[in-house]
């Protein structure tokens, strides 16, 4: 229970982080006056992607166990991606504290108990459901998708316009 609550409380953190859930050019003011519209709608994206994270802790079942361990790494490696490119010291520093709070939603929600609490959401009465394992011939593909999924993804996100259009 107090892994589900932690998990909670340090994604909800991540969104008040300023800087986090943005793209370097475009925040505020920038992105309401761009023309640019695949980098608003990918703006537009990641804060989805944010909610339906959200939400996914929230909803305890196992359908939102995989949304939340499918989308949090993905927010997470562009959190850390945005620390690494922030320009000034009290950015970098709030970047840095987006960092922290993501690693802990991350480590949390890879954790045993915090998946037992979602699996055990959708039993029946006094039934008592288990997490399976899945078999390495099942998870080094799977691994390997994840990864080329949000290896192009981050290169959509974070790819020069002029590159994009050409």
């Amino acid at each position: 229970m107090q892994s589900v609550w932690l998990a909670r409380v340090t994604w909800l953190a991540l969104a008040v982080v300023p800087g986090a859930l943005s793209l370097p050019e475009y925040s505020g003011e920038a992105l309401r006056a761009s023309d640019d519209v695949g980098r608003a709608s990918a703006v537009v994206l990641l804060w989805l992607a944010w909610a339906v994270v959200a939400f996914g802790m929230i909803v305890l079942h196992p359908l939102s166990l995989a949304a939340v361990r499918w989308l949090s790494p993905m927010i997470a490696i562009h959190v850390w991606w945005m620390a690494l490119v922030a320009d000034d010291a009290p950015e970098v520093w709030a970047r840095l504290a987006a960092v922290g709070c993501a690693l802990v939603v991350v480590v949390v929600m890879l954790r045993a108990d915090f998946g037992a609490r979602h699996v055990q959401a959708a039993a029946y009465g006094h039934e008592r459901r288990h997490l399976l394992r899945p078999p390495v011939a099942v998870m080094l593909p799977s691994a390997l998708v994840w990864l080329v999924a949000w290896a192009l993804g981050a290169v959509a996100l974070h790819v020069e316009p002029s590159i994009a259009t050409a």
